[in-house]
């Protein structure tokens, strides 16, 4: 029982240490692929041909769905990992009252 339980709060901590890598890497990726966003976006403006909304809907899409998939991800590994972890516990527990 413990054995597991320690394993299930290494597999958070993991976790929790890439997303704590990811969120600025994926905030540079952001502002890295804004800056050139808004580049075409110029040279599009200044061609006289404004990007189509569909063309902005993909792109603002893509980075939500990135950004807030790996929260989401995050999110629902660290409450697999506190159930386990509760669950565990309380065998624990009940084996010691028999």
């Amino acid at each position: 029982h413990l054995y597991l339980n320690e394993k299930c709060k290494l597999i958070t901590h993991i976790c929790l240490q890439i997303t704590g890598w990811l969120h600025p890497l994926t905030y540079y990726w952001v502002a890295y692929t804004g800056h050139h966003y808004n580049l075409l976006r110029q040279a599009t403006i200044d061609a006289k041909t404004l990007p189509s909304s569909l063309d902005e809907f993909i792109f603002n899409f893509i980075l939500v769905g990135v950004v807030s998939g790996s929260m989401i991800m995050a999110l629902i590994l660290l409450l697999w990992g506190f159930r386990f972890g509760g669950s565990t516990r309380r065998n624990d527990l009940e084996v010691k009252k028999q």
